[in-house]
């Protein structure tokens, strides 16, 4: 799931600006770990932004948490990740 917090436009000097997004993604699904498969909760959040009508860029953080046991303990496992893209429109 997605949700666009804050759709607008961002600034930069007096004459140019550019469309932006800034959103919050969320999700649950399965993690297969150590031969295990784990019900896994994801969430996370980004920045969009559109310097042309055919050209996006977007950075975007994610955390996926899942149980494991993997040394006999059961433990909350956080795994961050982090992207940088390119979107181009044709």
């Amino acid at each position: 799931l997605g949700y666009n917090l804050l759709p607008g436009e961002v600034y930069i000097g007096r004459s140019l600006a550019m469309t932006s997004a800034l959103y919050l993604v969320g999700g649950v699904g399965s993690t297969r770990f150590a031969g295990d498969d784990r019900f896994t909760m994801n969430f996370g959040a980004g920045y969009r932004l559109l310097p042309t009508d055919w050209l996006a860029v977007r950075i975007e953080v994610q955390d996926r948490v899942f149980q494991s046991d993997l040394l006999g303990r059961d433990k909350l496992t956080n795994n961050f990740s982090a992207h940088l893209g390119l979107t181009v429109f044709f």
